[in-house]
């Protein structure tokens, strides 16, 4: 059966369910948009919370990070006092002889006349590299002016220079092909009229029959 209203009071409103029409008062209409304001509050906390509890999950509390130690490489280890008196050879610089100290191995080159206070008139220091190369000196913490002859394979001089104490400045080689190094005291090789293209050898003979077919 069908029930038809025909008329309804001011202030309210119909809500049709198939055949039928029902009232919904003004009153009604009120409670029913609270409710639906509360709700919506309610779902979007939640969703705020929920949003919270996932961003603490993925971005934990920070660790401490460990300072990494400085590189090897920046760290100054040069020596502090004079090596002992190394093994000596007797070289013949041209017809000049000399006492020459052998500076062979990575420590003894390294250290080399740092912290000497002299050298005799007649002595000297020679550096054995293991294969030709360019080769550069410095003076740091090295109290002796000296001059360095720089030596090829075969003995020949291809360069001298002059170094002064405590000068950190580079002193290359003019040549690529550098196998030994002799320093003296500043001004020996010029006052024996020792130069460029002189051969040095040992008592024993060629530089490197001595130091390398032994």
């Amino acid at each position: 059966m069908e029930a038809l209203i025909q008329s309804k009071p001011v202030g309210q409103s119909s809500i049709a369910y198939g055949p039928v029409c029902i009232f919904v008062g003004s009153g009604i209409r009120r409670s029913l948009s609270l409710h639906l304001k509360t709700g919506l509050m309610r779902l979007l906390i939640l969703v705020a919370l929920l949003l919270l509890a996932a961003c603490n999950h993925q971005a934990p509390a920070s660790q401490p990070v460990a300072q990494q130690p400085a590189p090897v490489d920046e760290v100054e280890d040069y020596p502090t006092k004079p090596q002992p008196r190394l093994k000596t050879v007797i070289l013949y610089v041209g017809p000049k002889e000399v006492v020459a100290e052998m500076a062979v191995t990575e420590d003894e080159q390294a250290t080399g006349m740092m912290w000497r206070t002299e050298m005799g008139e007649n002595e000297g220091m020679i550096f054995v590299s293991p294969y030709p190369r360019p080769h550069g000196f410095w003076m740091k913490n090295t109290l002796v002016p000296l001059s360095i002859a720089y030596i090829e394979p075969d003995g020949t001089i291809s360069s001298i220079h002059k170094m002064q104490p405590k000068d950190e400045t580079n002193i290359d080689s003019d040549s690529p092909t550098v196998q030994y190094a002799l320093e003296m005291n500043q001004g020996w090789f010029e006052k024996n009229g020792i130069g460029k293209g002189v051969v040095v050898a040992t008592e024993h003979g060629p530089l490197k029959d001595y130091f390398f077919k032994r």
